[in-house]
């Protein structure tokens, strides 16, 4: 128990670092937190200034995404929507302050509702997954649900993604339940947006991919872009 608190302190320090941000294209801005990532979808000026944000970060992340986001796309500006891969509480936890701020729907897929609707609570991280320094305190992580009541809405059924013209939502669970991940293919770049399965390693193929390998340790939320060599 010495050891695990330890490293929880370690854990919190790193936690508290700066944020930092990440032009990847010209339409996506990368949130980098210590421990997850967020995303600023959208292109300012163009599509009446819409835009979305992907994901929420850890509690103490509310004022710099809506500093960031102020900066990119100007006061008093708001997402269309704010997409929720998932609801852990390292992806959920300043979503409170967000739609206090924002006038904003919040969607996930309808598999998640129950945890984004306070009927259900994710049974607790399993350590015995990962042998890193996340897997090992994850028992440590909370899991309980929250409520958004009617400011959370499912994902429409037909894949598209609100607030992002052109990208599409797939159910990838494994991570949870109702996690999804988002892809886009053009002429210039091929997207996929937070995949995370259970196993460290995983292959899908997907109508407009190529087939795509990854690695993820759980607890991050990453976002893997490959250049289209065509």
């Amino acid at each position: 128990m010495e050891q695990i608190a330890v490293e929880t302190n370690s854990l919190q320090e790193i936690a508290e670092k700066p944020m930092s941000t990440q032009q990847v294209t010209q339409d996506i801005i990368l949130l980098r937190f210590p421990l997850v990532n967020a995303c600023l979808v959208g292109n300012p000026g163009i599509n009446n200034n819409e835009w979305a944000l992907v994901g929420a970060g850890m509690a103490h992340t509310g004022k710099d995404i809506l500093q960031t986001a102020e900066g990119r796309f100007g006061k008093g500006s708001q997402p269309k929507a704010i997409i929720l891969t998932h609801g852990h509480f390292d992806h959920v936890g300043a979503i409170m302050e967000l739609i206090n701020a924002w006038n904003t729907q919040v969607y996930a897929h309808e598999l998640e509702m129950p945890y984004l609707t306070g009927q259900q609570d994710y049974p607790p991280a399993d350590p015995s997954v990962d042998d890193g320094l996340i897997a090992k305190i994850s028992p440590t992580f909370p899991h309980k649900g929250m409520n958004l009541g009617n400011r959370v809405q499912p994902l429409p059924g037909d894949g598209g993604v609100p607030g992002m013209f052109g990208w599409r939502w797939v159910h990838t669970p494994g991570h949870s339940p109702g996690h999804i991940s988002l892809f886009r293919e053009t002429g210039a770049l091929r997207s996929l947006v937070n995949m995370q399965f259970k196993n460290k390693k995983a292959h899908i193929i997907l109508r407009f991919l190529v087939l795509w390998s990854f690695y993820h340790q759980i607890g991050n939320c990453q976002y893997n872009f490959r250049k289209d060599s065509n």
